[in-house]
Parts: C-alpha cells; sequence; structure tokens
C-alpha cells in the first residue's frame, strides 16, 4: 500500500488533482457514493486514527518514523461530525503528500496548510459528483 501511496502525489500537482487520484484509487470510474467517508479512507491508507480532547487543535498528523511504523491522527472529539470528517481530510492529505517533509521550510507551513484544506473540501464534495448531480447541467 505504502507504494501506491508515494504515487498517488506529484510534485506540482493541485489539490483538486490529488483528490482526484484518490478517488479514482479508491472508486475507480464509478461515481462515489455521498458522503464520502474519510475515515475508511484513511484506514485504506494505513493510517491509525484516534478521537482526542484536544483544546485548541481540530487535528494532528504524526509522521511515521520509519517504513515499519505507521502514521497516526489525532482528530478532536469534541467537535461536531462535519468538522471531524473534513479534519479526517485534511490529515489523509498530509499524509498522502507531506510524509516525507520531517520538518516544513520556513514560511511555507501556510502553503501546506492551504493545499491540505484544498484537497479536503474536493475530497468531500467532488465537483464531478455535485456538477453531475445539478438539475440542466447534463440534460
Amino acid at each position: 500500500m505504502a507504494d501506491k501511496q508515494n504515487h498517488l502525489y506529484c510534485s506540482g500537482m493541485t489539490p483538486e488533482k490529488l483528490a482526484e487520484k484518490v478517488l479514482e484509487d479508491k472508486y475507480g470510474e464509478k461515481m462515489p457514493s455521498i458522503p464520502i467517508n474519510p475515515f475508511k479512507l484513511m484506514r485504506d491508507y494505513g493510517i491509525v486514527y484516534q478521537f482526542m480532547g484536544f483544546k485548541d487543535l481540530e487535528g494532528v498528523y504524526l509522521v511515521p518514523e520509519d517504513a515499519m511504523d505507521v502514521a497516526v491522527v489525532g482528530i478532536n472529539y469534541k467537535r461536531n461530525i462535519t468538522r471531524q470528517r473534513y479534519t479526517a481530510a485534511h490529515e489523509l492529505c498530509h499524509h498522502l503528500k507531506d510524509r516525507q517533509n520531517e520538518a516544513c521550510p520556513i514560511g511555507s507551513k501556510d502553503e501546506i496548510e492551504k493545499f491540505a484544506e484544498k484537497f479536503a473540501a474536493e475530497l468531500l464534495m467532488p465537483k464531478k459528483v455535485f456538477l453531475f448531480c445539478r438539475p440542466g447541467i447534463y440534460g
């Protein structure tokens, strides 16, 4: 599984394209059922997650130390399920894209977080599914 994860993200890829690749990887050409389950996706990609009572954090991604270690995500159980799902998708992005970065270069953290936010939104509400479902768009 780790091999495939390493190949989902390519340098320069947009968050929307990464979300599309994840959905294609999991659902192929079929339309995924809505709502997308980011918790299942995390399990499918080998992430262990736990709900925790953070005071100020929505979630946290702990990078595996080596190939034998597992990725761990903590999600704030004090938030509503919608926020928890978004946080899970956001942390999944870090796993797929940023896990090789042991430290964020100075000034890049905001860009890394913005990427993960856009990815989470596109993963949970894929444009191709919602455009297809809109009346009048396809006949």
